[in-house]
Formats: structure tokens, sequence, C-alpha cells
């Protein structure tokens, strides 16, 4: 589910989806006791999701799907949440050309509906970098990721968690294409805001000097790495015990 945004961001965000209804057919709004049917289905296969009941939660996300085409169209920003929402259980099953089809699908609405300039919008390319990482195709991944970056600066802001969680998606996969100087400095950027924002008392402030020390091992600079990895492990045993 895409996460709220905050501030200016937040407030443009919440004028895109207003829009984005106010832009839909009115006779397609919905019978408000499906929709709810449909928000069910998708709240059960979260939970089945959390317990790692994978095919369950498929079943019912794609209930969900069907509900929402059916009542709302193929073109509706919910409808998308949907899609979102199949594609991340296909993608966990590592069903990976059935995942980059409903990401796309939902990019292409979420496109239609707010823009190319919105949370949701990046959300989405965020998913399909993801995919693409892991089926190794790392110059889409790193297209969808930047692309994912770009609209987290104009949205969010330069010093944002969101934005430094995308700086290290575009670092890991810089690290995978072995450029290993663009990938430090996009992990570096990330460490720095996430230190920023979240303080150093942070288990994704931990993983950051991990990815840090990571790179900075493959460039030889094993001093340098050691310190890093030993800030992480600081962090984990504080805040994890």
């Amino acid at each position: 589910t895409p996460r709220a945004a905050s501030g200016a961001g937040g407030q443009a965000a919440g004028r895109g989806r207003q829009q984005a209804v106010q832009r839909a057919d009115p006779r397609r709004q919905g019978d408000p006791g499906r929709l709810r049917v449909a928000q069910a289905l998708a709240s059960l296969g979260a939970a089945y999701r959390d317990v790692g009941r994978l095919e369950d939660a498929l079943e019912q996300n794609k209930k969900a799907l069907a509900v929402r085409v059916d009542t709302i169209g193929d073109d509706h920003p919910d409808t998308a949440i949907s899609y979102s929402n199949v594609g991340a259980i296909l993608r966990l099953q590592g069903k990976l050309e059935d995942a980059y089809d409903h990401y796309v699908k939902a990019l292409e609405i979420r496109r239609q509906s707010y823009g190319d300039w919105n949370p949701d919008t990046g959300l989405s390319h965020t998913s399909l970098g993801a995919v693409l990482f892991q089926q190794g195709e790392l110059n889409e991944a790193l297209e969808n990721y930047s692309r994912a970056l770009e609209i987290n600066r104009a949205v969010f802001g330069d010093r944002h968690p969101e934005t430094a969680a995308r700086y290290n998606d575009v670092g890991a996969v810089f690290e995978r294409r072995g450029e290993l100087d663009k990938a430090l400095e996009h992990l570096w950027e990330a460490l720095q805001i996430q230190c920023e924002t979240l303080g150093d008392q942070n288990p994704g402030v931990g993983d950051s000097y991990n990815n840090v020390g990571a790179v900075l091992w493959q460039q030889g600079r094993l001093e340098e790495a050691l310190e890093y990895h030993t800030n992480a492990l600081q962090i984990r045993r504080d805040v994890l015990g």
C-alpha cells in the first residue's frame, strides 16, 4: 500500500488524488457495498501475506482486483492498488514476469490518474525497478529506480527518508554493475539523509552503514569498511539487543 506523503508533497498528492477522482466517470464511482467487499478482500490478503500464506494472499487480492475492475473500471486509481498488491505477491512467489505485468498496469493507471510527479507513480517505478533488478535487467532497473528518485526528490524533498530509500536502490544497481564509485556516492547520500532524519539509532541506518561498508570493502578500503560494518553492528545491538 502506498505510504502517505507528508508536508507540501502530501498536500500535492492529496490534490492529485482528488483530481483523479473528479476526472473519473461519475457513473463509475461504484457501488459502495461492493467496494467495501473489495477492501475487505484486500485486507484479508494482506493478513495472509504477513503470515506467509502467499497462495491465499494471491487468491484474495485477485478477488479484490476483479471486484474493483467490475465495479469502478480497469483505469481507476483504486484498481491500480489491487494490480500492485497482486504484483507484490507474485514477486514474493518468484513469478517475476507476471509481477512485472501487474506493476506495469498499476503504473499506467497512476500516470493517467495522477500524472508523472506523484508518490504513487513513484512507488510503481520502485516496484518495477525491484522486479527488473531481480531479473538481472540492470539498465531498466536503474531507469525505474532513478525515475522514482527524481519523483521523491520533487515530492518529498531532498532530505527525506523516502528519498534516501531511492538513493539506496540506485546505489544497489550501480554496485551490481560494478560501478563502485557511483554506488558509493548514492549509498553515502542515503546514509547521510537517514542520519539527519531518522537519527543514528534506527535499523535502516544500520543497514545503510552496512551498504557503504560493503562497497568500501570491494574497493579495497578495508579499514574504512571495517569502521562502517562496526557502526552497523553497534546500531543493531543498541536497537535490537
